[in-house]
């Protein structure tokens, strides 16, 4: 459509678009984003919706690696709102990986070693040493594990808007600068986007309460209880 003239801006996904629009002759323009990525997990799906499956991810990949393949330029994150939005956290410099108690959560977990695929979207940023580092990580944990590299538009359509996926890398970000347009899109029962496949009535209903709520200092304070009800469940 962007070629026909149809449409008139068009997003960048990957580097590899960005060098052919621009060897085309169009003229591209960056613009920094406040993001959170994340290691999406099918919480309808096992082993990932068993909570202490989800435990032994969290304590078993270490946050500070995965940091340094992107030289240090990045910081761990506090919250699922980025920094900066009402509600969020300001990053943080410590990891919660400990590998004796991520072993400990997976021994006690329902996982019995089936194969799980962990996608990445082509593309992104030093993609190979990011393969090679899921890969490790879990292999050390214990956890028998696939990482597979594909095509975003792919993936989004075949696993990810049918719900068919274990688990997949991304980054969430908005299109308006609010609570609001991250955590009803992503962790909304039943939203197209919803990430993680994550259902949960209890949720729901904050999220409507902080998006109706006129009072910023009420708002802060459900988006904080939204925050821990979210890390609580890994």
């Amino acid at each position: 459509l962007f070629l026909k003239g149809e449409i008139d801006i068009l997003p960048f996904f990957n580097a590899n678009e960005e060098r052919l629009f621009s060897k085309l002759g169009y003229r591209i323009k960056k613009q920094e984003q406040n993001t959170t990525w994340l290691l999406a997990l099918n919480n309808q799906k096992a082993p990932f919706n068993d909570m202490k499956f989800r435990k032994a991810l969290l304590y078993g990949i270490d946050q500070n690696k995965y940091i340094e393949l992107f030289g240090n330029k990045n910081a761990i994150a506090n919250s699922y709102l980025p920094y900066g939005i009402i509600g969020s956290l300001p990053p943080t410099i410590n990891s919660r990986y400990d590998l004796k108690l991520a072993k400990k959560y997976l021994n006690l977990s329902s996982y019995r070693g089936k194969k799980i695929i962990i996608e990445l979207p082509k593309g992104i940023y030093n993609i190979q040493f990011q393969k090679k580092y899921f890969e490790e990580q879990l292999s050390n944990l214990g956890i028998n594990a696939e990482v597979r590299i594909q095509e975003f538009t792919t993936l989004w359509a075949n696993q990810i808007v049918t719900k068919n996926f274990d688990a997949y890398l991304l980054y969430i970000v908005s299109s308006y600068p609010d609570p609001d347009g991250f955590l009803d899109a992503y962790f909304r029962s039943n939203r197209v986007f919803n990430i993680s496949n994550y259902q949960n009535n209890v949720m729901d209903q904050l999220i409507i309460q902080g998006r109706e709520s006129i009072s910023n200092l009420e708002r802060v304070k459900i988006y904080r209880n939204i925050e821990s009800k979210l890390k609580n469940e890994a």
